[in-house]
Order: structure tokens, then sequence, then C-alpha cells
């Protein structure tokens, strides 16, 4: 045989093995492809997994800062709210007590026995009730005091508290007014 005859013997051959090498390599080349595609689809969807769990933990940490802040202002509420109310009924006490004496004409003792609260006790809720107060309600809540001071100095006379009594009524009218106000009641 000759050399021709074994060319053409082997040249499909060749063709094959040819065609199978190139054929590889280019599949090689698509799975490589493939490969870093998915390598890069894995990688975003990781950065985006943390993009995510970035903006969740804002979200919380927003939501756990703003339930903070209204849980604070409830607080601050209730305590300025329970605060006017113990002081109003250190008031009513006071002035319940200074109206039974100046109308019985000042005969069983002086004011400040007739009282039956403590004037410490209307000094320490007058001071909780100004301390958590706004502007306006420290006003008339100053204006409440002032007129309770005047009622139980020793000296006065029946016929002034009942005087003075008018005034505080008007004074605490003023002064639950201011309260509803910045409460948000009124």
């Amino acid at each position: 045989m000759e050399v021709l005859e074994y060319v053409k013997l082997f040249l499909p051959m060749i063709g094959v093995v040819i065609g199978v090498a190139v054929s590889a390599f280019f599949e090689s080349r698509r799975e490589r492809r493939r490969n870093a595609r998915e390598d890069q689809q894995e990688l975003s969807r990781r950065e985006y997994a943390r993009a995510q769990d970035a903006d969740r933990r804002t979200h919380e940490m927003a939501q756990e800062e703003i339930r903070r802040a209204t849980e604070n202002r409830v607080r601050f509420h209730a305590e300025r709210l329970q605060a006017y109310v113990a002081f109003k009924a250190v008031c009513s006490d006071l002035l319940a007590g200074a109206q039974v004496w100046a109308q019985g004409g000042g005969e069983s003792g002086t004011l400040t026995q007739a009282i039956s609260i403590p004037l410490s006790t209307f000094s320490a809720k007058f001071q909780m009730a100004s301390v958590l107060a706004s502007e306006p309600a420290r006003i008339a809540l100053y204006n409440v005091h002032s007129l309770a001071v005047q009622l139980v100095d020793d000296g006065v006379a029946p016929r002034d508290v009942l005087a003075i009594l008018e005034g505080q009524a008007a004074a605490m009218s003023t002064f639950e007014t201011a309260v509803r106000t910045e409460l948000g009641t009124g």
C-alpha cells in the first residue's frame, strides 16, 4: 500500500480526532463561561442577600428607635398626667378643708389645722407637677399655688379665705384648661 492510500485511510480518522478535539475545546470553553456566569450569579445573590440583610437590620434599628421614642413620649405623658391628677386631688382636699373652715367662721382652730392634708404633701405634688408641666400649664400651676399659699397663712380671716377660694376656683379652671390643651384632650 502506498502512502497515499494510508493517508486516505487515516484522513477521516484524523478529521474525526480534530473534530473531537475542537468540540472538546469549545465545550470546555462553554463550560468555563457557564461556570463563570454561575459564579457571578452566586456572587450577585450573596451580595444581594447581604444588602437585603443590611437593609433589614437598618429598618429594624429604625423601628426600634421609633418604638423607644414612642414609649418615652407615652411614659412622659403618663407621668405628667399622673402628676396633674395628684396635684388636682391635693388642691381639692386643700380647698375643701379651707371652705369648711371658712364657712364655720374659723371656730375650729387655725386653717392649717382644718386642712386634712399635710402641706408637705401639697408642696411635693406641686413640685412634681411644675417639673413636668409645659410653659402654659406651669403658669396656671403657679397661679393656683400662689393662691394656695395665701390660704395657708394662719392670719387669714374666714371672709378673706372665701374670697381667695373664689380666685382659686378660677385659677383651677384655667389650670385644667391648660392641662387639657397640653395633653391634647381639650
